[in-house]
């Protein structure tokens, strides 16, 4: 039999029509998507009669909210083929192939690439290698992808690899270090094992590591002593990191950031523990575990803190009190929690406070955020 010497086309090899962006645009904004500009308009835009005419550029698509996720197809997404000037595109939850992918090697303008919930495999790298301006790539939610041959993104500037739940195992981190400029690295609900962790010392750059939910132990752990990282996520829940701090600590004795894990009830001797171990500690943030009101109080006496992030949490008198209290507080973050106007008043107090974030918190108004704000002119607030 002859061999097949057909030459299949690489990513480059296809050619692709220029996107017009007015209908790339309405058509995101008809599946109930957003678009962001910049320019003389300078907004996200929601609606097809909101979009500008004034010289503004499009630099970002979001099919996050789409509620017509159903009908996008592979071909749609040629719709956006082109579209130098975006910097950000992200697509959530869509059945789409990597063949569908193809327009992304089009989009050279893109530092932002989010593709979460979307069945891409490995042969999705080919389409990204030709953005030579990202740094932050996510590929989530979808155990097709493994991630085993990272290392053609070598030349790329990426900062920021977030690859949680998705089939990234031990076999993708040498390939993924070959990526010299990620500093903050997402493995949570990987299948990265301890076998994997000497990879990752390799980086003179990473800072920021991710392992929650993974298979690694705190002997994995162990492999990356002397490391540059000073932010971890890392443990199944309270219970294995209390087991398990003082090695963790050895591991990474000048932590400045930790995220505890999403299971469990920490303790005010937890909190205490936590600031001894790490004598550099600068930021604590829980979410999805239970940290009671005594325990907000302990954070008083990690005295290096000067980042709180209580999420999911409904804040009481004494949480509030309690982060009065600590010295240096200048970036609180609240979401998704709950509390009342009069508490929120009562955060005016933090003098040292420079950064509010109260994204989707209810039972707090406008009135009192307005008031806040009127009252702490220096502080910037995010809703």
């Amino acid at each position: 039999m002859t061999p097949d010497k057909t030459v299949k086309p690489s990513a480059s090899d296809v050619k692709m029509p220029k996107a017009d962006p007015r209908a790339a645009v309405e058509w995101v904004l008809s599946l109930g998507g957003t678009v962001s500009y910049r320019g003389k308009t300078s907004a996200n835009i929601f609606a097809i009669k909101d979009i500008p005419d004034d010289g503004s550029v499009l630099v970002a698509v979001d099919l996050t909210k789409a509620k017509l996720k159903a009908e996008v197809t592979d071909a749609d997404i040629m719709k956006l083929a082109g579209l130098n000037s975006l910097e950000g595109l992200t697509l959530r939850d869509l059945t789409l192939s990597d063949e569908g992918m193809r327009p992304l090697q089009t989009l050279t303008g893109l530092t932002s690439l989010t593709l979460t919930g979307v069945p891409v495999t490995d042969a999705v790298l080919p389409f990204i290698k030709p953005l030579k301006q990202l740094k932050v790539l996510e590929i989530a939610n979808t155990r097709s992808f493994k991630g085993h041959t990272f290392d053609q993104l070598a030349d790329l500037p990426i900062f920021s690899l977030r690859l949680s739940s998705s089939g990234v195992d031990d076999e993708s981190l040498p390939g993924i270090m070959k990526i010299k400029s990620v500093g903050s690295l997402n493995l949570r609900e990987t299948a990265v094992s301890d076998d994997g962790m000497p990879s990752l010392k390799k980086s003179s750059l990473l800072r920021t590591l991710s392992l929650g939910g993974s298979a690694v132990t705190s002997n994995g752990l162990a492999a990356l002593k002397g490391s540059s990282i000073k932010e971890l996520n890392w443990g199944k829940n309270a219970d294995a990191l209390r087991a398990a701090l003082d090695e963790v600590a050895k591991s990474f004795p000048k932590l400045q950031l930790i995220w505890l894990p999403t299971e469990g009830v920490y303790s005010a001797d937890d909190m205490k523990k936590l600031g001894k171990v790490f004598p550099e500690l600068k930021a604590i943030e829980c979410n999805g575990g239970t940290m009671p009101d005594d325990a907000c109080e302990a954070l008083t006496e990690i005295k290096t803190l000067d980042q709180i992030r209580l999420l999911s949490r409904a804040i009481t008198a004494r949480t509030v009190a309690a982060l009065i209290q600590v010295k240096n507080l200048s970036v609180l973050n609240l979401n998704d929690g709950k509390m009342d106007d009069e508490l929120l008043a009562q955060l005016t107090a933090i003098k040292t406070l420079k950064e509010l974030s109260l994204s989707k918190v209810t039972g707090i108004t406008d009135a009192g955020i307005a008031a806040f704000k009127k009252a702490r002119q220096d502080v910037k607030v995010a809703r």
